[in-house]
């Protein structure tokens, strides 16, 4: 695979993330019964990390996803890894820091 591919499978992560909170957010009513009496879906806005810690941090985790997306971007542009997997786990983390930006 090329280079180029990697960014190509990122950018597609980043248009399936977006577009499946796109779609929940119009088309889902919430909350949302998947198997009655067992799993429900609630929508709720985290203005933290993960579980909502740090609460209101937005600045932070702007920072943190940008210098983690800058990091992959040219390791993934710049260093010659020759192991596939690797880089695909980088253009699959890549999209998705760029998709929680």
């Amino acid at each position: 695979m090329t280079r180029l591919s990697y960014f190509l499978i990122a950018a597609g992560v980043i248009g399936i993330d977006r577009f499946l909170k796109w779609w929940v957010q119009v088309h889902m009513p919430l909350p949302h019964v998947l198997v009655p009496g067992f799993v429900r879906i609630y929508l709720v806005h985290n203005m933290g990390g993960a579980f909502g810690v740090f609460p209101k941090s937005g600045y932070l985790f702007i920072i943190v996803a940008a210098a983690v997306a800058i990091g992959i971007a040219v390791t993934l542009a710049v260093v010659r890894i020759h192991s596939r997997l690797f880089n695909l786990g980088l253009a699959l983390v890549l999209g998705g820091a760029l998709g929680n930006l």
